[in-house]
């Protein structure tokens, strides 16, 4: 009896000491969690979308899949400035990647003076003021981000009046006095395109600028959403589609270009944009018109559904 009882104190300890092998767990997939982040968003649940697409970025933080799914969804539930960044961390990430960098590029401090008058010029005088313009180095142009002209000592912005794919536009009095002893000075900021160089661009890219011009448009950030907007306008093709919800594509946010050139005042622009939609609109012979301009809206609104 001792015997059996001290095999079983044995057994009991030596059973103790073994440890089970532990159950196999899967870990979780950035991909797979992906595409479980679209699927909330095509269900319209888009904070369980967002939250499902950071996951993915916690698993993969160079997922740029994933910050172009944050990107559309953030823009949907109206968080406009993270959307804004996902789309452009998106961007970065393909240039990273693929070696693609981002057409919209910065110029900074382009300067010259008033003797170079190849960049300069007075089209018209209305009273006292001129629309005068200044021509950029790089073009296309996309959009200004300022001006600075320095006469003497001091420094003035001028008042901005249109653009085109190479001129800024301005009305004022603050043109240079070519009479005068005085040489001003011109600091120009601008954004131009450089385009691509190698022949496939991955869709995601051009969505993602059109992504940008949905959400500059509804921040009402105009100067951006040109920007966005000319980079599509000028590169991507017209089939162009994001084919979720809001199943927008190249006509729509070329429209949003128009709208936000609209929105400025930029009406000789937006009129551009408008006829290089529809060639057979023809314009009103002055778009700064206030009746003119209720037509144009009109025609905008024809693309938007507005």
């Amino acid at each position: 009896m001792k015997k059996i009882a001290l095999l079983f104190l044995v057994v009991l300890a030596l059973s103790c000491g073994v440890k089970e092998n532990p159950p196999d767990i899967t870990p979780p997939v950035a991909s797979d969690i992906l595409n479980e982040a679209w699927d909330k968003y095509d269900e319209g649940d888009f904070s369980t979308a967002l939250t499902l697409f950071d996951s993915a970025i916690t698993l993969d933080a160079f997922y740029e899949e994933a910050y172009f799914g944050k990107a559309w969804t953030a823009t949907q539930l109206s968080k406009f400035e993270d959307a804004a960044s996902a789309y452009s961390f998106t961007l970065i990430l393909y240039s990273l990647k693929q070696g693609i960098n981002r057409f919209d590029v910065p110029m900074f401090n382009e300067t010259f003076a008033e003797t170079d008058t190849n960049r300069w010029g007075i089209d018209s005088m209305i009273g006292g003021e001129a629309i005068w313009h200044v021509k950029v180095a790089n073009t296309p142009l996309l959009c200004y981000s300022s001006i600075k002209i320095k006469k003497g000592q001091k420094y003035v912005e001028p008042e901005y009046f249109d653009i085109s794919d190479s001129l800024i536009f301005l009305k004022d009095t603050l043109y240079p006095n070519t009479a005068d002893t005085l040489v001003d000075t011109f600091f120009l900021n601008y954004y131009y395109l450089d385009s691509p160089t190698t022949p496939t661009v991955p869709e995601n890219i051009y969505l993602s600028y059109t992504g940008l011009v949905g959400t500059y448009v509804a921040n009402e950030d105009f100067l951006s959403a040109i920007i966005a907007g000319n980079v599509l306008r000028n590169l991507a093709d017209t089939s162009l589609k994001f084919t979720h919800y809001p199943y927008t594509d190249y006509t729509r946010s070329i429209a949003l270009l128009a709208y936000a050139a609209y929105k400025i005042n930029f009406m000789n622009f937006c009129v551009q944009v408008i006829v290089e939609l529809d060639p057979s609109w023809v314009p009103p012979s002055d778009p700064f018109d206030p009746d003119a301009k209720v037509h144009i809206l009109e025609k905008i609104n024809q693309y938007l559904g507005g």
